[in-house]
């Protein structure tokens, strides 16, 4: 039986916060959602870069391309041999494409070749490219992939449905040609099957068979990885090279290029660049070709549940009053960046709306989803303040969590109980100040 009620809470400096407490009985029912593709995420993400991401941050931006591919288009001109090496994903080909050819010249765009003009014409005119310009005299490409819904979307069949761990989004979490927004980043796992890997040396909600939840740690390195049915284990025939700690592979050998569960690159010499939603398996020697591109791992087959997101906030019944997770400083551009960038990282300060999941005393699962203000208007302390992850750990706590994860938050956030939501999202139309929901790829349920 799902439970849910709201509770107000009062910071310090005297504002308010809403929050949502929502617990039922068994960590079996709670299963990962991956919503179905829906062209109208991309077309918010844009309206989210033209009416608030770049006007806020002009300085930051150049001239941001955002593109997504079209159903049913295949990609002109451009074959899977590339300067990049072989590319076996289309959205990866094209910003290829459009990294190679498209320059910026006293503020305006140009092209070396008629063709990738073309392409980035008739993306335009099918209502898949957008370009929103910022101050920079640079070009900012945002490929989006065929992989974000709407939650809202399963409310005819959902108990409760509601957001998951960080995804890549912003600009500046795509490193590399083969990085999209709209990546799961971080480990998912049900009933001993790994649908994501574990990445960047975040904690980890764990649910063992016949244990308690407890907050560990998970390894990529630890995992074997499978594609077309060959294995390969980190040490022993090759090495799974990550970020943050390398930005590219070591020089010569052969680069598997693996995102969203998928190789998207063979390359050949080495010194490659590591994506920020995925990792690369360097060989020795060249494993020849591959049928298929899909990866799969093995090696924790004893978790019932386990996610990986960000920073903890509750361990053993205390509050946690500091980082435990690593997260990338972007006031710090010498160091090797991984989503999300954009990650608040003043501890005490910084308020956002945010999202818990751990359990409580009984090792039931709780869910607590903390309102923020919403974009564009200033509303005079009329609207619940959000939380920063200092304050986000006592509200956890006085919801009765004993161990708990941040998930996802920001405009994010958001849970849904047979279709309702009982708060209000932060993301809202500039004009009409209306809830605007945000497409993300990967969410969890209780169908």
């Amino acid at each position: 039986m799902i439970q849910s009620e709201i509770r107000t809470f009062k910071h310090e400096d005297g504002t308010f916060v809403k929050a949502q407490k929502v617990t039922w009985d068994s960590w079996k029912d709670l299963q990962f959602y991956h919503p179905s593709y829906n062209k109208a995420g991309f077309d918010r993400l844009a309206a989210l870069y033209r009416d608030y991401t770049v006007p806020k941050y002009r300085k930051v931006f150049g001239q941001v391309i955002l593109y997504t591919l079209p159903e049913g288009w295949k990609l002109p001109y451009l074959s899977s041999a590339t300067p990049k090496g072989e590319i076996y994903d289309s959205l990866t080909r094209l910003t290829v494409l459009f990294e190679e050819n498209i320059r910026i010249r006293k503020g305006k765009l140009t092209f070396k070749t008629p063709e990738a003009e073309k392409v980035y014409r008739d993306l335009e005119k099918q209502g898949c490219l957008v370009c929103v310009k910022g101050d920079r005299q640079r070009i900012d490409l945002l490929p989006v992939g065929k992989t974000e819904g709407f939650l809202s979307e399963a409310l005819e069949k959902a108990k409760m449905v509601c957001d998951a761990g960080f995804f890549t989004m912003d600009r500046f979490d795509l490193r590399t040609a083969y990085d999209f927004s709209g990546v799961p980043v971080g480990l998912c796992v049900k009933d001993g099957k790994i649908l994501h890997p574990p990445l960047f040396g975040r904690e980890v909600l764990l649910k063992e068979k016949g244990k308690p939840v407890r907050i560990g740690k998970a390894r990529l390195e630890d995992l074997t990885v499978k594609i077309d049915g060959r294995v390969f284990r980190h040490g022993e025939n090759s090495e799974f090279c990550t970020r943050p700690e390398k930005k590219k592979t070591p020089k010569g050998g052969i680069d598997l290029v693996i995102v969203n569960n998928r190789m998207v690159s063979k390359i050949q010499g080495g010194e490659s660049g590591i994506p920020s939603g995925g990792f690369t398996v360097h060989l020795p020697y060249d494993p020849g070709e591959f049928a298929s591109y899909d990866v799969t791992y093995e090696g924790l087959e004893n978790v019932e549940f386990a996610i990986q997101a960000g920073n903890s906030a509750v361990i053993n019944g205390k509050e946690i009053t500091e980082f435990r997770s690593p997260f990338y400083d972007y006031k710090k551009p010498w160091k090797t960046a991984y989503p999300p960038v954009f990650y608040l990282l003043d501890y005490e300060k910084d308020r956002a709306p945010r999202m818990i999941l751990g359990s409580d005393a009984k090792d039931r699962p709780v869910l607590v989803w903390i309102e923020g203000e919403g974009k564009f208007h200033d509303q005079d302390a009329k609207e619940s303040a959000g939380a920063s992850l200092r304050e986000s750990a006592r509200i956890a706590k006085a919801c009765g969590i004993v161990n708990g994860v941040h998930l996802d938050g920001g405009g994010s956030a958001e849970i849904l109980l047979k279709g309702k939501r009982e708060l209000r999202l932060s993301d809202r139309d500039p004009d009409t100040y209306e809830e605007t929901e945000r497409a993300i790829p990967l969410g969890l349920w209780i169908p």
